[in-house]
């Protein structure tokens, strides 16, 4: 009975050291656990203020684009380009009629109608001083 005993009393310091391993792995798997939840309430709390103010952002960026997009609903885009479109017209006949014009101005004429006022207000500015 004594070899008994004694594989009983080996089997049982085997258990005792595997039970203080099992131990001491709990503990660590513990301590990591709680490290983890630190650190992730840590993160939370700092990135609190931080995400709320990413939201109030956004909302007020999606309240900004309703408004665009009901801006543009309520405008008459189609409306607005034929005036654009008539804008340019008008635009482009008033430059025509001005470049006709231009064309039709006689340069001499204009160029003799200068020498002859020049030729005629010449002698009264003499006769008033300023020649």
């Amino acid at each position: 009975m004594n070899i008994v005993d004694e594989e009983q009393n080996g089997a049982l310091e085997k258990l005792e050291h595997m039970a203080k391993q099992q131990l001491v792995w709990t503990r660590l798997g513990a301590m990591a656990l709680v490290g983890t939840f630190v650190v992730v309430l840590i993160t939370i709390l700092v990135m609190a203020p931080r995400v709320g103010s990413l939201l109030n952002q956004t909302r007020q960026a999606v309240s900004g684009l309703e408004e665009v997009t009901e801006q543009l609903r309520q405008a008459d885009l189609p409306g607005l380009l034929d005036q654009v479109d008539s804008l340019v017209g008008q635009s482009t006949e008033t430059a025509s009629a001005a470049m006709e014009k231009i064309k039709d101005l006689d340069v001499e004429a204009l160029n003799q109608a200068i020498t002859d006022l020049k030729n005629v207000v010449s002698p009264l500015a003499r006769l008033f001083g300023n020649g």
